[in-house]
């Protein structure tokens, strides 16, 4: 129900920037900058959240999970395990830092490739005016 709901209000703000896009030429460009900046701002978040996982892992593991259970009983219950416990053994704090390095390549990749589309439609749009 909840979903659905969000599905019309992002259709609806796609439909709104379209026609931004579409009636005022300049927009295009005033979006392209806010839309840059935001893509440099998640990069470098992303990047200093890797540096402080790779420092202190065990710290940056207890945030997330401080973050995902606001509910401190939950924190407590996930970051208390026993180390004879078999999902433990399987699913070992080595198997989290790695996917969790894959999640953050991953994300930079994503933010490095719409860095470079930006400029390319920048650079495009320049070329056309």
């Amino acid at each position: 129900m909840v979903l659905s709901y969000v599905i019309y209000v992002l259709l609806f703000f796609v439909l709104c920037l379209v026609y931004l896009i579409l009636t005022r030429k300049h927009s295009f460009n005033i979006l392209l900058n806010v839309y840059l900046r935001t893509l440099i701002v998640f990069g470098v978040a992303t990047i200093l959240i890797g540096l402080f996982a790779m420092i202190d892992f065990d710290t940056a593991f207890e945030v997330f999970h401080k973050i995902i259970f606001p509910d401190s009983s939950k924190v407590k219950l996930a970051l208390s395990f026993s180390y004879t416990d078999t999902l433990t053994n399987v699913l070992t704090a080595e198997f989290f830092m790695h996917i969790g390095f894959a999640i953050g390549a991953i994300f930079i990749i994503l933010i490095g490739l719409s860095i470079f589309l930006d400029l390319f439609l920048k650079k495009r749009l320049i070329k056309n005016t």
